[in-house]
């Protein structure tokens, strides 16, 4: 009996790419069997490597019948046209984050996926940590009692040569600085733990490198039950750090750097602090290329087995339009200089 797959091409064969190159050759249920890429040497290098065949033309690969899936590894702001371009061809959509750069060009694509009946998800991979888990369970628990605060801390480390490595980087208009680019995986699990966000308001600065977009970040949220947050992100501040979130509420308070858990301790009969075994890599604070695939493999794993139980993946693209409000809110706010106030969930599940 033949093991059923998804089959996934692969659009963009950047330094990202190389992480879902390795999850989907680490799933039995997956299978690469196209890539594209402008360049055409880059999509030859990696089809020589696995096999897949190459194309230079995206729609020329989207018009193959032996293709479930995309995955989009391309310059952000290219994700909602391509995006919408596969979902009209009938494919289910991976989006590395962000979903895309615009509200606008995110709720065309959600609607367009939900009207097509494909599975969309982005690409947020650090949910699967496992203290993030142990956290998300925590919380659902009751465990922190009621949340005060959520903060999140990205001093990250970028050099001048990973700018000028491609010229749509740093630019508002294709990829985003700090927030968008950096720090909207802890912005995405600020939301997922903390729920939904009632306002926003942010200062955004260029302060080291020479872009157009933000190395230099601080913004403040209202969550829809009282909870306040904080975010800070930046690619200037050098060496680079590990990212960091903390939790705290009325009876306990969580701590994690990287993937571990620093602070754990909770009021009374305090739950043990849990033993996690997490894998190999580090966290980017000065190496976009050293986190390891681990956690992009859990994530496409989900997906994978989502497309053919034909039920939602964990991670929707609901979720990823949260994320981008709150990004997208903080430079509002820091353009006006006004808190940015939500309307409560503008983008349904179904």
């Amino acid at each position: 009996m033949t093991t059923k797959q998804v089959r996934y091409a692969l659009a963009g064969c950047g330094s990202v790419s190389q992480f879902h190159v390795q999850a989907i050759q680490s799933i039995p249920q997956a299978k690469l069997v196209a890539v594209f890429n402008r360049t055409p040497e880059k999509a030859q290098s990696v089809s020589k490597r696995t096999g897949a065949a190459w194309h230079a033309d995206y729609a020329d690969m989207l018009s193959r019948p032996d293709v479930d899936a995309v995955i989009l590894c391309t310059a952000s702001g290219m994700h909602a046209p391509m995006a919408l371009e596969a979902i009209e061809a009938g494919k289910h959509v991976v989006i590395e984050k962000p979903l895309a750069l615009t509200l606008e060009d995110a709720r065309e694509v959600i609607r367009s996926a939900k009207e097509k009946g494909v599975t969309l998800s982005v690409i947020s991979q650090r949910r699967f940590e496992p203290a993030h888990q142990v956290v998300k369970k925590m919380i659902d628990h009751g465990e922190f009692g009621k949340i005060l605060s959520g903060e999140v801390h990205v001093r990250f480390h970028r050099t001048p040569h990973y700018y000028a490595s491609a010229d749509w980087r740093g630019t508002p208009e294709m990829d985003g600085g700090a927030l968008m680019n950096q720090a909207i995986h802890s912005i995405d699990l600020l939301c997922w733990l903390l729920g939904p966000v009632q306002s926003v308001s942010g200062v955004v600065h260029t302060r080291v490198h020479a872009i157009r977009a933000e190395d230099t970040a601080v913004g403040w949220i209202q969550f829809m039950d009282g909870a306040v947050g904080l975010i800070q992100g930046s690619t200037a501040m050098y060496p680079g750090f590990a990212p960091e979130l903390h939790i705290y509420g009325e009876r306990g308070a969580v701590r994690i750097v990287g993937t571990d858990i620093v602070t754990w301790t909770f009021e009374g009969n305090q739950p043990p602090q849990p033993d996690l075994a997490t894998a190999a890599g580090t966290s980017g604070a000065s190496d976009p290329q050293a986190i390891g695939a681990h956690y992009h493999e859990q994530q496409l794993r989900d997906i994978t087995e989502a497309i053919l139980d034909g039920r939602s993946p964990l991670i929707t693209g609901e979720d990823g339009y949260r994320a981008l409000q709150v990004v997208l809110g903080m430079y509002e706010s820091a353009k006006t200089g006004r808190t940015v106030i939500f309307s409560p969930e503008p983008v349904t599940e179904h």
